[in-house]
């Protein structure tokens, strides 16, 4: 890995966007790739490319997805969801993105996962699939129906399993009870997909989902009631997110300490063919990912993991976060 520019922590805060105030009378279809079988672990990429007269002045669009969504507007990140509810009350989040609009071409795009028969307990699946509807006719333009968004199948990102009851971290620290982790093969990934010059020639054209949406779809009160999920308005203001960097730098081996690069002051280089380990300490508890951008680095390898504490040797999990000395990390495999 030859340059690593920095790192970064997520941070996710109160209110941003407009909630719905209204039931949906929904008319576009749930979508999903041809190909993808309906339960397994996937990441599958949506993207449509429309055109507008004029750059207009409210845009509002509701949508959802099955599992997790992330949405951009021409290579803009907007937001993610939806709320974690249940197939009777799957939520949908309600948001204008006039200002990411522009007259002429645009592209509007989401990243749907589905982690798989080893998702978290707490997340419902029907499919992976993928829904989004204008407020009204001028915003309909962007619609899911029929063919006119297209569909690929990311297998760059792959899941790392951590079996609930038998992983040898889950035993000695606790019992896992999250979303398998992610690995990404950065030579495989479509890079720029969310944006407009993106050529998605070799795009699959998506399919209408026939378990999760489209057809026999019903409407109760005006609400889309399709094949077991029933759709309701997020009823919590949607989440705001802001870039904080880390705090401080703990522990290093294989470098000289600088935290420039965790606070955004400086790149950190790190030289071929070398083992480089960096120990990070943000201070506060917080709820949000850490993001990391890299360049360079062909056949490099990057692990990445974030806890509330270090393991304390030979005691109880959870001793004082502000002790490392001695202490490690659930090892990685």
């Amino acid at each position: 890995m030859r340059r690593m520019k920095r790192i970064l922590w997520l941070i996710i805060l109160f209110p941003q966007f407009l909630m719905a105030v209204h039931p949906v009378r929904w008319q576009a279809q749930w979508i999903m790739h041809p190909e993808v079988a309906p339960q397994s672990h996937a990441v599958v990429l949506f993207r449509k490319i429309f055109e507008m007269n004029e750059k207009p002045d409210h845009f509002l669009i509701h949508l959802s997805a099955d599992n997790h969504y992330r949405f951009f507007v021409n290579g803009e990140y907007v937001l993610r969801g939806p709320a974690r509810g249940d197939l009777s009350h799957w939520f949908y989040e309600s948001v204008d993105i006039a200002k990411y609009l522009q007259e002429g071409k645009n592209v509007v795009a989401a990243e749907v996962v589905n982690w798989g028969h080893n998702r978290s307990f707490s997340y419902f699946s029907q499919m992976t699939s993928f829904v989004l509807q204008g407020d009204s006719e001028k915003e309909e333009i962007i619609n899911t129906s029929g063919e006119s968004w297209k569909c690929l199948h990311n297998k760059a990102i792959f899941p790392k399993i951590v079996d609930w009851m038998f992983d040898r971290s889950a035993i000695d620290f606790g019992l896992y009870l999250g979303n398998p982790t992610d690995s990404i093969s950065g030579e495989q990934y479509p890079w720029g997909w969310e944006t407009l010059d993106y050529n998605d020639a070799n795009w699959v054209p998506a399919q209408w989902a026939d378990v999760a949406g489209g057809r026999g779809t019903q409407h109760a009160g005006g609400i889309l009631y399709s094949g077991g999920k029933l759709l309701v308005p997020q009823r919590v203001p949607i989440l705001k997110e802001r870039r904080i960097p880390f705090q401080k730098i703990r522990r290093v081996s294989g470098i000289e300490k600088d935290e420039g690069f965790i606070l955004g002051t400086k790149p950190l280089v790190i030289h071929p063919n070398s083992r480089v380990s960096i120990l990070i300490d943000n201070e506060k508890l917080i709820m949000g990912y850490p993001e990391m951008m890299v360049s360079g680095g062909k056949n490099a390898k990057i692990q990445a993991m974030y806890a509330e504490n270090l393991i304390v040797k030979n005691k109880a999990p959870k001793g004082n976060r502000n002790e490392i000395e001695g202490n490690t990390s659930v090892p990685l495999k």
